[in-house]
């Protein structure tokens, strides 16, 4: 397991991960946080 970088910009957490996957079929992010999360829907990127 590795740690990957994790940064605020505003209200938001950006999260940076590899451009080559560790494994072509199955990768997971876990974030472990303290207290309740707050959500948002991702905002559209098109």
């Amino acid at each position: 397991m590795s740690k990957l970088n994790a940064s605020r910009n505003e209200d938001a957490l950006e999260i940076n991960v590899p451009a080559k996957a560790p494994d072509s079929i199955n990768c997971v992010v876990v974030l472990d946080i303290k207290g309740k999360p707050d959500v948002y829907n991702a905002p559209d990127t098109d």
